[in-house]
Formats: C-alpha cells, sequence, structure tokens
C-alpha cells in the first residue's frame, strides 16, 4: 500500500444535485480524518447541452492539474466492466474506430500522466458488494436512474437483456474488449511500420509513392490515412 502522503483525493462536484453538497463534506471529511490531502472542483456550466463531453473533459482537465501540482504519476479512477459494456454499445450505436469499439483501456496516457481504472474488470454489484460486506459507505448518484441520456437508457433496457442471455456476461465483454484492443494494437505497429518505410514528412507535407500505397489493402489504406491525419 502506499503512503499516505503519496496519496491525492481530486474531486468535481458539477452541482446538479442537492445531494452533491454532501458528497462532498463527507469526502472532506474522510480525507481529514485519514491526513490524506485532497482537492475539490466546483465546475461550472452554461447549458446541459452537450454536458457529459463537457463535464469530462473539465474532470480530466482538473485531475491532471491536481497530478502535476502533487507529482503525481498515475491518476485512478471508477469505472468498472458495466461502464465499459455501455461505453462498447453507446460507440456501437454511432460507429467508431476498431479501437473505439473495444471500449475502455484499463491504463492510458493523459498529458503528463497515465490514467489508471483498477476496477475495470469488476462489475458494478461486486463493487457494491465488496462496500456492503466491509461497510465501506458509497453514495448513488439518483440521475442515473432516469432515461435522460443515452447512456442511462442502455443501462435500463438494453443490458438487462444480454444479462438474462448470458450470464457471463462481464467475461464476455472483458474478453471482446481485450482482444479489440490487441487487434488494434497490431493494426497500429502495421500502419506505423509503412509510415516509417515509405512515407516521409517535410515542412508539413505528407508524401508517399501512390504505387507502395495500393499494394495495401483498402482497409489499410483508410488506417494510414487516419494514422497520418
Amino acid at each position: 500500500a502506499l503512503p499516505k502522503d503519496q496519496i491525492n483525493v481530486a474531486h468535481v462536484n458539477h452541482g446538479l444535485r442537492e445531494e452533491s453538497k454532501e458528497e462532498e463534506k463527507y469526502i472532506e471529511k474522510f480525507s481529514k480524518e485519514q491526513n490524506i490531502n485532497y482537492f475539490v472542483y466546483h465546475y461550472a456550466f452554461d447549458s446541459l447541452n452537450n454536458f457529459e463531453n463537457q463535464a469530462r473533459e473539465a474532470r480530466y482537465n482538473f485531475f491532471a492539474e491536481v497530478a502535476e501540482k502533487t507529482n503525481s504519476k498515475y491518476i485512478l479512477l471508477a469505472h468498472h466492466a458495466n461502464d465499459n459494456l455501455e461505453t462498447i454499445i453507446m460507440r456501437m450505436l454511432k460507429q467508431s474506430s476498431l479501437k473505439g469499439y473495444a471500449g475502455i483501456e484499463q491504463i492510458t496516457k493523459y498529458k503528463n500522466t497515465y490514467l489508471y481504472r483498477p476496477l475495470l474488470k469488476k462489475s458494478r454489484l461486486e463493487i457494491e458488494q465488496y462496500a456492503n460486506n466491509n461497510n465501506i459507505k458509497y453514495f448513488n448518484d439518483y440521475t442515473n436512474e432516469t432515461d435522460d441520456y443515452l447512456r442511462n437508457r442502455i443501462r435500463h433496457h438494453i443490458i438487462p437483456y444480454l444479462e438474462k442471455e448470458n450470464h457471463n456476461l462481464k467475461e464476455s465483454i472483458n474478453y471482446f474488449s481485450e482482444a479489440l484492443l490487441g487487434a488494434n494494437r497490431l493494426i497500429e505497429k502495421y500502419c506505423f511500420d509503412f509510415i516509417s518505410e515509405y512515407v516521409t514528412i517535410e515542412d508539413n507535407n505528407i508524401c508517399f509513392s501512390i504505387k507502395d500505397y495500393l499494394r495495401l489493402d483498402e482497409y489499410w489504406r483508410k488506417e494510414v490515412l487516419v494514422t497520418l491525419r
């Protein structure tokens, strides 16, 4: 376990719910009792249009600022297997890249630090059971129970049917995600190998032989162009 002086708590209060005040007070109280540094950011938004994406960007920027200020190498996030399944289905509905269809990666580089999701392979039920069995206090966000957002509708109406069809859905999704991420790594390597051998970049001009390019399969051509973009 890390010494407490190497742990920092970073909390974003979106101010959308009355309960968020109680949650912030609890985090502050817990951090003080444990002698852990904590940072709170009150996110101010202009409208609810595209709120999810804007709020996510604001959160990550805040976390990165705290990491830089405290010289932290890792930012730990609480994404779990259910979050990953919801993300995969959302991207299937909206179209994405192969890497996008794979869902959430367990560890990713973000600015000068790394985002690490230690609970990504665990289901929400497993996490709740662990918290209840060990008397760990947690909060439920009631806005997750509404159907206002696509993610919530997927959670309430699509995933329950999938779970009925496959009682090992979590394991299947973990395998699906890992398989696609592995395939994407091979694609990226192939594209970078082609670029390294056949592409020259000078003064922001990208040059390559059309003859070499047309030797590629149609799928690889698109991926090379996406990589160069």
